[in-house]
């Protein structure tokens, strides 16, 4: 993320605070609308993430979802925030350091956004996303910088 090398070379450890997203989603096909989905998760949504989990996606309390219409209409965007402490649930993210990591790692506790589509049939066109993700994050614990 920008800014981030740039922080780790004064700051020793790092965590984040919360996350905005937005997703754009144009659809090129002339029979088939779609649906965006845009969910914050506190698990890795690349493991065993299958269609049932995407069905399942709207269920879920901070899932936003939005219908594209067919090749014309335009994008449908999604706007979404989260912080750490409201997906976990815990004003403990300030204090407990599995929340927190050194900036050349990952943290033990961290969230993800998951953005799906989903048709009802097979889409034999292409369609257009663009994600744009902007992190609040608190750089700590400065290293010493020799003169």
């Amino acid at each position: 993320m920008a800014g981030f090398a740039e922080a780790a070379a004064i700051y020793a450890t790092y965590r984040v605070i919360a996350s905005r997203i937005h997703v754009t989603l144009g659809n090129n096909s002339a029979t088939v609308p779609i649906t965006l989905m845009v969910a914050p998760l506190n698990a890795d949504p690349t493991n065993a993430m299958s269609g049932a989990n995407v069905l399942a996606m709207p269920g879920q309390p901070y899932c936003k979802t939005r219908e594209l219409g067919l090749l014309g209409s335009p994008a449908t965007i999604i706007n979404h925030k989260m912080t750490t402490q409201t997906i976990w649930g815990d004003p403990a993210i300030y204090y407990d350091h599995n929340f927190s990591s050194l900036v050349t790692t990952v943290p033990a506790n961290n969230w993800f956004w998951n953005v799906a589509i989903y048709s009802p049939a097979f889409i034999a066109a292409q369609v257009y996303v663009t994600v744009q993700i902007e992190c609040d994050v608190e750089f700590f614990d400065r290293i010493f910088l020799p003169a």
